[in-house]
């Protein structure tokens, strides 16, 4: 066998081992990168359903207290909004828990502390008062989700949505800020 062809075969399995352990090694990537999506998902699902719990009605209604999640919501949209927030009385609300004067005018929200998916109704009780006051829009907030028919009916009327999935968002961006302005005013501790 000449060298000339001893150094092709050298060559040939040289190529065909290193595409092997490329391949391997971008399986594995995959493999890797799957596991950390599932995990930041479940992480989320546990965080979501820790904000349903931390604010449901409670069993014991001597620690029940039903607006927490209201001005949970509020100081979110304060922060996050940077504007004027108001949780509205606990009896005659008529559908409105939070109202938010921003510069673009008046917004109205309904927040549910839900495990199942939000349906319609809250959102057409939300819609008939945004129309009543002359807001400027409204939302519906929830831990959980929303049903296609709340999301079909939501479009429709032009009234957006907060999820669970978006709510923790809120929430991360509000700590992040909060932090951050910790870290302004005292820096040598933060």
């Amino acid at each position: 066998m000449s060298f000339e062809l001893a150094l092709l075969a050298f060559v040939i399995v040289a190529f065909g081992f290193l595409w092997l352990r490329t391949k391997k090694q971008l399986q594995s990537t995959r493999e890797g990168s799957a596991l950390l999506t599932d995990i930041a998902a479940e992480q989320r699902e546990t965080l979501r359903h820790g904000l349903y719990q931390r604010f449901k009605r409670s069993d014991d209604s001597a620690k029940e207290d039903p607006f927490d999640f209201e001005y949970f919501v509020a100081d979110l949209l304060t922060v996050v909004n940077e504007s004027d927030v108001y949780v509205t009385k606990s009896t005659g609300d008529f559908g409105v828990d939070i109202e938010e004067r921003r510069d673009d005018g008046l917004f109205l929200y309904q927040v549910k502390c839900y495990e199942k998916p939000v349906g319609f109704e809250p959102i057409a009780i939300l819609h008939s008062r945004i129309v009543k006051d002359g807001a400027d829009g409204g939302c519906v907030v929830t831990t959980s989700s929303f049903t296609e028919a709340a999301k079909d009916y939501a479009k429709a009327v032009d009234i957006e949505l907060i999820d669970g999935e978006e709510l923790l968002d809120m929430w991360e961006e509000a700590l992040a800020y909060k932090k951050e302005t910790a870290r302004e005013l005292i820096p040598d501790v933060v």
